[in-house]
């Protein structure tokens, strides 16, 4: 759609690049849940340093954990939001161009 300050919409863009974001999160999602064992791994001794770079990886694996999990959501939610937009712009679209008289959907 093409607007009277020269900026162009594609609403199929909008969704392609909606269903990329959703992949990106998936994959991430799968990834961080298939390595989350290796992030936290267990001491490897019973001294004082091992038992405290441990506690430290732990801590560092739930940041990481946390981190990603708000990634993950903010992909999604971007993604729902292009899709929302996408759909606005369509809807539009097609009113301005029926009132216009021309078919719904094509940019005049």
């Amino acid at each position: 759609m093409r607007m009277t300050s020269g900026v162009v919409v594609d609403p199929d863009a909008l969704r392609r690049a909606a269903a990329q974001l959703d992949a990106a999160a998936t994959l991430l999602e799968s990834v961080t849940g298939a390595q989350s064992s290796l992030l936290a791994p267990p001491p490897a001794g019973a001294e004082e340093v091992s038992q405290f770079a441990a506690r430290y990886f732990s801590v560092a694996a739930r940041s990481h954990e946390r981190d990603t999990a708000a990634a993950i959501a903010e992909l999604r939610e971007t993604g729902a939001v292009l899709r929302r937009e996408a759909d606005d712009y369509a809807s539009t679209d097609g009113a301005a161009a029926s009132a216009l008289g021309g078919p719904g959907g094509v940019t005049l």
